[in-house]
């Protein structure tokens, strides 16, 4: 039997600011980001370079570098280019 989504789910899965309705964003949190890069590196995933292109604030970036410190190279992209001014980095990229 499905069960109707309460009135507190609902307003966790609405976007919070209009940017958000418009981009779809959705922010993953830091320690998923981290378990996910490392499973990766458990599998013996050793890249040269990294691109996150929907990297908004960089969860997946910034765990990323710590997981894959011989990476020469790692770069976030994102469209919402007002999350990549809150992120304050000069390696973030806003696609047109």
């Amino acid at each position: 039997m499905a069960r109707r989504m309460t009135a507190a789910a609902r307003r966790k899965t609405r976007p919070k600011t209009k940017a958000a309705a418009e981009f779809g964003d959705f922010q993953t949190p830091p320690a998923l980001a981290a378990a996910a890069v490392a499973t990766l590196r458990r599998l013996g995933v050793s890249p040269r370079a990294i691109l996150e292109p929907t990297c908004g604030r960089g969860a997946f970036v910034k765990a990323a570098a710590v997981a894959f410190p011989e990476a020469a190279r790692i770069v976030g992209v994102d469209i919402n280019g007002a999350i990549l001014m809150r992120r304050g980095t000069r390696s973030a990229t806003k696609l047109n």
